[in-house]
């Protein structure tokens, strides 16, 4: 059920972000010219692999594993009926665990998940903003 929801923020919210990584692919048509270039003359500058798609990690993978951690935390501290104090502190401690994701343009959806897990399981109470306060603290 969180895969068809993260599918359906990705669809709906980041489709250039999708359309970039999944197509788009000009690098074909650069070797090309570059070859069919005398090779005295200078071809076209090829630019250099960003370091994501030289380690095959992107933030996708990065906000996937965020979101199964964070699923797993509040269904474990809803089971164990522990404090709002300590929930907020597991809690705070998951979000701050990933850094590259404080900035990214996916901390809202990510926020808008904990309310709806922390509504199913209906131990804890949290608003966007509270969530959004424990990403600082």
């Amino acid at each position: 059920m969180v895969c068809i929801y993260y599918l359906y923020v990705v669809f709906r919210y980041y489709p250039e972000k999708l359309k970039a990584l999944l197509g788009a692919r000009k690098a074909p048509a650069v070797e090309r010219a570059a070859f069919l270039a005398d090779p005295k003359e200078e071809g076209p500058e090829v630019p250099a692999e960003e370091p994501e798609a030289q380690t095959g990690h992107s933030d996708l993978d990065d906000v996937e594993e965020l979101v199964n951690r964070l699923t797993e935390t509040i269904a474990s501290c809803s089971a164990k009926e522990i404090v709002a104090g300590e929930f907020k502190q597991a809690l705070g401690m998951v979000l701050r665990s990933s850094p590259a994701l404080r900035n990214s343009p996916y901390r809202p959806s990510i926020n808008e998940l904990v309310v709806s897990e922390c509504g199913k399981h209906g131990t804890f109470t949290l608003s966007e903003q509270e969530v959004d306060w424990l990403w600082e603290k």
